[in-house]
């Protein structure tokens, strides 16, 4: 038998470090030869290619990260909460479609609680106390514009590997994201104002509990949850998922009891620009913006899908978004609805009255039911909104710090100044204070949303889940008209030299009874 005519040399590491070659000579010898520097750094990317051919090959493909890295400024060297981050497994790409929509399923309800928080529950009641069911049409058009939004945050997440704070911090130079920081902590801070004026309110009218009482209680169980709870990314899933059912639930059977004019209020679903000259609706439809799609809200929802253990490849990235995504669009139906519901009764019982819908005359006897609501909501909205702070902070900046003293620093810069304030303008400013706090929520939104756009529509940053341009072009219509309902509120704000709020500031928190007659009238 002839030998074969073989001459293979192979590219290998010494087991000093040194770079050699390994050459058979085709006569059954091996020689050995080290490198010159230059060839060793020609032949250093060979060693990859040599182990691929001598190593079977998965059918899974490569991993997008490598190629991702030219994307940015910085190379990020931190996962986005590091304590939850893939910690919930997921199915491989080619499982069945239930296995993967269960693996996926949960984050959703975590994104909503931002949606059905005291803020809402302020905003809503001002504009139907207001203007009756005029502003349902605002409510519907926030509602898609959040549910755009999100789904690009949540593919941000995915598709770099980076929550949003991250990105800019990767992206941006360092005087930019010290400038986008403070922003988006005072949006946390102004949040939580709400979150814990609406849980104490609730405290307050439920157990007669003082207002700083409330707060005081409400910030020490956030802190037990966020400090103990948050590794479990399952188990707040399951917390919140009880609260984004319950208010929903409550509501549907508010307007069971109390029907109204279903005619009005499909009509209310229409847009009307004949209020667009009147600074009180402009404010509460700031107010309802702001309420709704909330800056952090874009932050956190970029953090949490990175809890999912899915693989990260073209296809495992894919897989993520579109289950991911589905997850979110089916969640935000609950809440749409109690949005719309929290407006549609106190349009019936202050705007319409009790002379056009009699039984609202029962609403106070129904108190401590939507109190109950209100409270879990502001409680539940508060753990969510100090987590969107913690994803912040940790964002925007690298702490060489232990894990538990970076949370707790994270969690005190998000929480703190909301406590001080809210306690210190106590029951006389709470109402005030919540309709500021929507209104700053909205004006800062386009530092979170513009970032969002162009980090989602880069290629090098995104890799194949980059913006298609229909996608490019929904999002900037949607910025252009976020930016301009907000410039529309200055120029208002700066012609009426006054700072214009909503007519019934706080309203829904401080009281749900109406001046109505009794129950048999």
């Amino acid at each position: 038998m002839t030998k074969p005519d073989v001459n293979l040399e192979i590219v290998i590491g010494g087991l000093d470090g040194q770079v050699v070659s390994v050459r058979n000579d085709g006569n059954n010898g091996l020689t050995q030869r080290p490198l010159s520097r230059e060839n060793e750094l020609k032949n250093r990317a060979s060693i990859s290619n040599v182990v691929n051919v001598l190593t079977p090959q998965s059918h899974s493909p490569a991993p997008e990260q490598p190629a991702l890295i030219d994307g940015w400024v910085r190379k990020n060297q931190t996962h986005s909460l590091d304590e939850a981050y893939s910690t919930v497994s997921s199915p491989d790409p080619d499982a069945n479609w239930y296995k993967k929509a269960f693996a996926f399923s949960g984050l959703g309800f975590i994104i909503c609680v931002g949606y059905i928080d005291p803020g809402n529950w302020s905003a809503n009641f001002s504009a139907g106390a207001g203007f009756g069911f005029e502003l349902l049409s605002m409510i519907l058009l926030c509602h898609f514009t959040a549910l755009f939004l999100q789904l690009l945050a949540l593919k941000l997440g995915i598709g770099a590997d980076r929550d949003l704070a991250q990105a800019c911090r990767d992206a941006y130079p360092k005087g930019i994201v010290i400038t986008l920081w403070v922003i988006m902590e005072t949006t946390i801070a102004a949040a939580n104002i709400a979150h814990l004026i609406g849980s104490a309110s609730a405290m307050a009218s439920l157990f007669g509990l003082p207002l700083w009482a409330g707060i005081i209680i409400t910030v020490g169980d956030v802190a037990f949850i966020l400090m103990f709870c948050i590794k479990s990314i399952r188990a707040l899933e399951i917390l919140v998922a009880i609260l984004c059912l319950l208010i929903p639930i409550v509501y549907t059977l508010l307007l069971v009891f109390i029907p109204p004019n279903w005619t009005l209020v499909a009509i209310g679903l229409i847009p009307n620009s004949n209020y667009l000259l009147n600074s009180t609706f402009v404010a509460d439809a700031i107010a309802i913006l702001g309420a709704t799609v909330m800056p952090h809200n874009l932050f956190l929802h970029s953090s949490v899908i990175q809890s999912r253990k899915y693989p990260r490849t073209t296809k495992g990235k894919q897989m993520a978004f579109n289950y991911g995504g589905w997850d979110w669009g089916l969640s935000s139906l609950l809440v749409l609805w109690a949005n719309l519901a929290i407006l549609i009764i106190p349009a019936m019982s202050l705007f319409y009255g009790p002379t056009v819908y009699p039984r609202v005359a029962y609403l106070p006897y129904l108190s401590k039911l939507i109190l109950s609501a209100l409270l879990l909501s502001g409680h539940h909205a508060t753990v969510i909104g100090t987590l969107a702070g913690q994803i912040i902070t940790e964002g925007f900046f690298e702490f060489p710090l232990k894990p538990w003293l970076r949370r707790l620093l994270a969690q005190t810069v998000s929480i703190a100044p909301a406590a001080i304030v809210a306690g210190v303008y106590g029951s006389a400013g709470a109402g005030m204070l919540m309709s500021i706090s929507q209104v700053i929520l909205s004006l800062a939104l386009t530092f979170a949303v513009v970032p969002l756009l162009h980090f989602t529509s880069s290629r090098k940053k995104m890799g194949s889940l980059v913006n298609g341009w229909p996608v490019r072009i929904i999002a900037t219509v949607l910025v252009l008209a976020i930016m301009g309902i907000n410039t529309h509120y200055l120029i208002r704000c700066i012609l009426l030299q006054t700072f214009i709020l909503p007519a019934y500031a706080g309203l829904g928190i401080i009281s749900t009874s109406t001046p109505s007659p009794s129950p048999g009238s």
